[in-house]
């Protein structure tokens, strides 16, 4: 037996033949045929994954100094500890060098002559 995930209108006028209806789909998705509709599909460790990265920053006003704080949140496979899970943060000029590293998932990176980061000339 089949379970439509479907409304069925029934047509009732004069332009329709005796027990016309329709049918309106409640899915996006056709039996056999895929899925209509764009789909991203990943995988994570199982033991742990990073659920989210926060990133906030501040600059002051005449631009010569900033800070960076950021915030790591990882998931941890049940029976495993947060506490176990090391992470270490870099932070990388235009040119690819390390500017400031830390150790540990929450932290503030103070910089000082910032202009370096991306404003040309």
């Amino acid at each position: 037996m089949c379970i439509c995930p479907c409304i069925l209108f029934c047509q009732e006028s004069d332009s329709y033949p005796a027990g016309y209806f329709q049918l309106e789909y409640t899915f996006d998705f056709f039996n056999y045929a895929g899925i209509h509709r764009p789909v991203v599909l990943y995988s994570v460790p199982a033991a742990v994954s990073i659920r989210d990265i926060r990133v906030d920053t501040s600059v002051v006003e005449d631009l010569s100094a900033a800070t960076v704080a950021f915030n790591v949140t990882v998931d941890v496979e049940e029976g495993e500890e947060e506490e176990d899970v090391e992470c270490s943060v870099k932070l990388v000029d235009a040119d690819g060098a390390v500017v400031t590293t830390s150790r540990g998932g929450v932290g503030d990176t103070y910089l000082f002559d910032i202009c370096r980061f991306g404003q040309q000339g």
